[in-house]
């Protein structure tokens, strides 16, 4: 940029030179500020470099910086075992509900064998008509509480909002 401001350069040829010199990276939004204030300065080379002082500033103190790493490929021995273990892994997994099956198959005979069989009619309707599992007193201790985590944890705006809400309940 200080060659562009200090020479006879004109701003297709720095933009040329700064995309050669940087090359993918080049972005011309993070650059335009730049070339401007060169532009604006219309020849001055002292009002150019003044110009781009605070810039240069700016840039260095950059919070945002990205650094990119490319993800290399992994090697075929490293894809190999992984696929080999995400096979044992599922093989265990149903290995294990093929235990439980068996498990409960044999707890449910010796229960038979003891005479202590439980007969359940899965066919009753009784749980619509057992009532609420919740009580009015534990909704309203549980829209305090809410209340409460967002006046510690929320902004006022929202806790505002969810008071006039709970108020409504």
């Amino acid at each position: 940029m200080r060659e562009f401001a200090t020479t006879e350069m004109n701003l297709p040829e720095a933009e040329a030179h700064l995309a050669t010199h940087l090359g993918h990276r080049y972005v011309d939004t993070d650059w335009r500020p730049a070339l401007t204030a060169v532009m604006d300065a219309e020849g001055d080379v002292a009002t150019a470099v003044k110009a781009l002082e605070p810039l240069a500033v700016a840039a260095t103190c950059r919070t945002g910086i990205k650094i990119r790493i490319p993800a290399a490929n992994p090697p075929a021995q490293l894809s190999d075992a992984e696929t080999m273990l995400m096979t044992s892994v599922a093989a265990l997994k149903q290995r294990n509900s093929t235990d439980k099956a068996i498990a409960a198959s044999v707890c449910q005979e010796m229960v038979a064998a003891d005479g202590d069989v439980i007969e359940v009619d899965s066919d009753s309707d009784d749980d619509e008509d057992s009532g609420p599992t919740i009580t009015r007193e534990s909704v309203l201790e549980l829209c305090q509480q809410l209340e409460s985590g967002c006046l510690v944890f929320g902004d006022a705006g929202s806790s505002l909002r969810l008071s006039r809400e709970l108020r409504i309940f």
